[in-house]
């Protein structure tokens, strides 16, 4: 992931974001999620286009860094929470990016 060297870029770091849902999906080990999760992520995609806001980025960057260090050491606990976290975080920010620009939310 090239997120760290190009951490001023916000479509890098938008693009390398909905990579890091779909390789998480695949790590997962089962397949259907994965396609799940593929299929999740390019709607999202597609739905907060124009959403690109640099801190955002920068926020889930460090949200996934986390998430990895805690899969890195094996702490299911952690990585548990965190991923509860970085959803609540996802939905807050898309959620006040839709109301916003007066788009009809997934829900």
């Amino acid at each position: 992931n090239n997120s760290l060297q190009h951490k001023d870029n916000v479509e890098i770091l938008r693009k390398n974001n909905f990579k890091f849902h779909i390789l998480i999906g695949k790590a997962a080990g089962n397949p259907i999620f994965s396609i799940f999760m593929q299929s999740v992520m390019e709607i999202l995609e597609q739905l907060s286009d124009g959403f690109a806001v640099l801190s955002t980025e920068q926020r889930f960057l460090e949200s996934h860094l986390k998430i990895f260090r805690a899969f890195e050491v094996k702490d299911q606990d952690m990585v548990k929470r965190l991923v509860e976290q970085d959803i609540l975080d996802v939905d807050k920010k898309l959620g006040a990016f839709l109301k916003k620009n007066k788009r009809k939310s997934i829900r």
